[in-house]
């Protein structure tokens, strides 16, 4: 259970943060039927036909029925995948954060995360003695280590992954207003809330399986 937990932190937390704009022609969005449905007890297995080929794919117990249309973004494939609870060996599956159902999209428009009730590009003015974070990433090694105030929009939030809950922030600084910072807390968020942080920078983190952090504020506390 641990194993794929992880997975799924790697999956949801290096994917694009920003809604894709065009279905047809950003890559990374995969349109599939299914064939097939298998439920565990925390995770869910479906056969997608996507074109002219089938793949199993694994993600947090949703409820899916075969038949329907969904999307979902790339994912990390497993070989030899063996779950106990199934006690089945799938060949090949891939790992991916979630499903969007066609039935969600309006005619002409691209699946997209949920969007915020404010947009992260707004700018949010930085909090007193605090930091923007397109200052923070280009300043990042002289705050290696050390405690910083952030103030922003989160605009993904998975809680309860590897003992922490994740949230990426935005302030709209940074080119195009697109800076986005990850951050761990033990405290509770939801999307659209716009909050200030407290906590520790920590450059260069290695997660593992070729993931890895350039920053990363990690422990942080709400402290608004």
């Amino acid at each position: 259970m641990k194993t794929l937990t992880y997975l799924f932190a790697l999956v949801l937390f290096t994917l694009p943060s920003q809604a894709q704009q065009n279905a047809h022609t950003t890559a990374g969005i995969h349109r599939f039927v299914v064939a097939e449905v298998l439920q565990t007890t925390s995770y869910t297995y479906l056969l997608a036909n996507e074109d002219a080929r089938q793949q199993w794919l694994a993600l947090p117990r949703t409820e899916a029925n075969a038949g329907e249309v969904y999307y979902y973004q790339e994912g990390i494939e497993m070989k030899d995948f063996k779950s106990t609870e199934l006690n089945r060996t799938f060949a090949s599956v891939l790992f991916i954060g979630g499903v969007q159902s066609a039935r969600a999209i309006q005619p002409g428009n691209p699946p997209a995360d949920p969007p915020a009730p404010n947009s992260p590009r707004q700018p949010v003015p930085p909090a007193q003695d605090g930091l923007s974070i397109a200052k923070l990433i280009a300043d990042k090694e002289n705050y290696a280590n050390k405690e910083v105030v952030l103030k922003g929009r989160v605009v993904k939030y998975n809680p309860k992954i590897m003992g922490k809950n994740w949230l990426h922030l935005q302030d709209g600084s940074g080119e195009n207003g697109k800076s986005d910072i990850t951050v761990t807390t033990s405290m509770e968020t939801k999307v659209g809330d716009s909050i200030t942080v407290k906590g520790t920078v920590v450059l260069n983190k290695d997660l593992g399986s070729g993931y890895f952090y350039d920053i990363i504020i990690e422990n942080a506390i709400i402290i608004e």
